[in-house]
């Protein structure tokens, strides 16, 4: 059993305490459990600014996969992350016993930027993030340019390696956001939400390639509230 959790001041899980390095600050917490609940190890991570974790995947093996959000920098074990101005990214591999694999960082200059991988899944080879971003930042094969307040952003990456695959952000000039992502086979589903509307909107393209190319009115569709997919 694996938790993702963050704190201010002062945690313990069963191991060491953590305590943040500046007052106020948010650091996050990766920990491991067993089926009785019982402490297995803990990592924290964080400076003297806010580090938030998004979301946790694990694989066969055992390794840990996170996605989070920064300010200032974070060191995972394999140094430390480009510093970011404004609220930045990163995804982070751990071992099963929580040593580090590999880590990527996405950092914004602008301090009214947002890049947000909230939610992500494990699908074989490959690592899908879905979150959001506003601004311009680069997620690790291109520069993204959010043309609205906050869209919707799409990545993958290879999860041995960490090596961004694709990435790609859908959107108009109002909100939209991803908040969760399953895989059926080689089909990504991505459900979030839009300005102006209380329905939900589930994005499902047929390949992997679609999901990176396709636009988002063409492999979208809006599902009234209460009604199934």
């Amino acid at each position: 059993m694996f938790l993702a959790s963050l704190h201010s001041g002062t945690a313990n899980y069963g191991g060491s305490p953590f305590s943040t390095t500046g007052a106020g600050d948010l650091d996050f917490d990766v920990v491991k459990l067993d089926s009785g609940g019982n402490h297995q190890w803990s990592n924290s991570f964080g400076d003297a600014n806010d580090q938030v974790a998004g979301s946790i995947a694990t694989d066969s093996a055992g390794n840990v996969y996170i996605s989070c959000g920064y300010t200032g920098t974070i060191d995972f074990g394999g140094g430390a992350l480009p510093t970011s101005t404004g609220n930045g990214a990163c995804i982070a591999k751990l071992s099963p016993t929580g040593g580090h694999e590999w880590t990527r960082g996405f950092p914004h200059a602008d301090s009214a930027g947002t890049t947000d991988p909230g939610t992500l899944v494990l699908e074989g080879t490959r690592l899908m993030v879905g979150g959001h971003v506003s601004g311009v930042t680069n997620f690790g094969t291109n520069m993204l340019s959010s043309p609205g307040n906050e869209d919707v952003l799409l990545a993958a990456f290879d999860s041995a390696s960490g090596d961004p695959l694709w990435a790609a952000v859908f959107g108009d000039s109002a909100h939209q956001r991803a908040r969760g992502i399953a895989t059926r086979g080689d089909d990504p589903f991505v459900t979030g939400h839009f300005d102006g509307r209380s329905t939900s909107v589930t994005v499902r393209c047929k390949t992997w390639e679609q999901a990176r190319t396709s636009s988002w009115e063409s492999c979208s569709r809006v599902i009234p509230e209460g009604q199934p997919a």
